[in-house]
């Protein structure tokens, strides 16, 4: 069974109050985050239900093979909000406000790898709120024991801005050690929020895994739908 290590909820509160007041006092809103729909596997092409997307007028999240590295595909966001590549085998869970991708199915997986994707609001300085600064007040008060926490490692690609860091901390349920990985990214107007757990005996194999997600990580790529109505 894998560690458990829900922290997503702060990374809202955190952009939502940097989103109300920038430093020129100019007023944003946020709202409530943004819900990713139900997903359905076809063939390797996943199909969305729409309804709760279409209700907040926002595009369908597709999970969609991309021609990832070897053993790798692609995860497709939001027709390319958010793009990154998880083992081909790994199985795929949606959720509300999130996706997860598990090693095995549960209860028998090792690990999971969840991602949320934020739409940041225009019109707001985001550059007064540092992702390391965000990242550290971010994850500073989770409700485990923690035994160790690593710096804070960025990547920088163009305009693309990647934080992230590891912490060593007691799994409530399982009484015993596990690792987690905390990542932030943003490129405007899109931010995520991803964060890897995994236990230390699975640390050598997991390891690649979290450096092809960092390496093939990509934000606001927007790619157009296969069929466009003809407006003409």
């Amino acid at each position: 069974m894998m560690p458990d290590q829900p922290v997503r909820a702060s990374v809202w509160s955190t952009l939502e109050t940097c989103a109300r007041t920038d430093d020129r006092g100019s007023r944003g809103s946020l709202g409530p985050a943004p819900a990713l729909p139900t997903l359905s596997d076809d063939g390797g092409q996943a199909h969305v239900q729409q309804e709760k997307m279409e209700a907040r007028g926002l595009p369908p999240v597709q999970e969609r093979e991309m021609g990832g590295q070897g053993g790798f595909k692609s995860f497709v966001a939001d027709r390319g909000a958010a793009r990154f590549d998880i083992p081909r085998a790994w199985v795929f869970e949606p959720g509300e406000t999130s996706v997860k991708f598990h090693d095995r199915e549960p209860p028998d997986d090792q690990c999971v790898l969840e991602a949320t994707v934020f739409r940041l609001p225009l019109g707001v300085d985001w550059d007064s709120l540092p992702l390391t600064l965000q990242l550290a007040e971010t994850t500073k008060n989770r409700p485990d024991e923690e035994r160790w926490r690593g710096g804070i490692t960025r990547v920088q690609r163009g305009d693309l801005d990647i934080v992230w860091l590891e912490s060593r901390y007691v799994d409530e349920g399982e009484h015993r050690d596990a690792f987690t990985r905390y990542l932030l990214a943003r490129r405007v107007p899109i931010q995520i929020f991803i964060s890897f757990a995994f236990w230390p005996e699975d640390a050598a194999r997991l390891g690649p895994v979290w450096d092809e997600v960092v390496r093939s990580l990509r934000l606001g790529e927007f790619i157009a739908p296969p069929f466009q109505e003809n407006r003409n």
